[in-house]
Parts: structure tokens; C-alpha cells; sequence
């Protein structure tokens, strides 16, 4: 096989650092909701004991130096109370990023949404985008 052939047939790789940054984020944005929903503070260090890991790499992870593994973004949003898929985007990032105050019901939904089979999710999407006035893809 040349050289233009093997090219085309690789797959497209995300920029890792962009990628550990934005998960990073994801991460401390998680933490601080899970702060204003315990009304308590979850700090590096609360995290990293209830993840039993060390604070460091908590750190590390949010900074964006270091990535995170399947398993613990899975033991991640088990401690803080949130589907995995929420640290990928099926939540609005706008209005956490700019909400001082963030709406719980808003993340009851997208957790519930989250556990359902995927009929369900699908047709929960046809409904939104249709009052949104966007044309949901068949």
C-alpha cells in the first residue's frame, strides 16, 4: 500500500494538549458544581481522597498537564454525581461557564436523560429541536 493511500486511511487525531485542557476544565467545572450542590467546598484535596488519588494529579488533570483515564472519568462523575457523557458536551458549557448561580434541575435532567436507553434519548431530542425550530436529524 503507498504512502497517500495509508494517509488517507488514518484516522484524524485530536490535538491531545487541546484535549487535556478542555477535559481539565470540564473537571474543575464539575467539582465547583458539585460544591454548590453539597453547599460545601470540594476541594483538590477532598476530591483526590474521595478518589483516592493525590491531590498533584487531581491538579495536573485540571491544569490540563495530565490526561484522564476511562476508568477514573467513570470514578470521577460517580464521586461528583454526574454522568460521564457530561464531561463530553451533553450539557450546555455556556451556561455553566457564565451562571454564578447554576439551576440543579438543569443537571437532574441532563443526568436522567443520560440513563436512558437510547429510543428514549432520541425521541427526548426530536422533541427539543423541534421547539428549538432546528430540524432534528432522522
Amino acid at each position: 500500500m503507498d504512502t497517500l493511500t495509508m494517509g488517507m486511511m488514518e484516522k484524524p487525531r485530536a490535538d491531545t494538549k487541546s484535549l487535556k485542557r478542555t477535559m481539565g476544565r470540564r473537571i474543575a467545572l464539575a467539582r465547583k458544581i458539585a460544591s454548590v450542590r453539597e453547599n460545601r467546598p470540594i476541594t483538590q484535596e477532598v476530591l483526590a481522597a474521595r478518589l483516592r488519588m493525590f491531590p498533584r494529579r487531581i491538579w495536573e488533570i485540571e491544569e490540563g498537564i495530565l490526561a484522564i483515564d476511562s476508568s477514573e472519568l467513570c470514578r470521577l462523575g460517580d464521586v461528583l454525581d454526574l454522568p460521564a457523557g457530561w464531561f463530553f458536551g451533553q450539557f450546555e458549557w455556556a451556561t455553566c461557564q457564565t451562571s454564578e448561580k447554576l439551576d440543579m434541575s438543569d443537571l437532574i435532567l441532563a443526568k436522567t436523560i443520560n440513563e436512558m436507553d437510547s429510543q428514549a434519548k432520541g425521541a427526548i431530542h426530536q422533541i427539543v429541536m423541534r421547539i428549538s425550530g432546528t430540524n432534528p436529524r432522522n
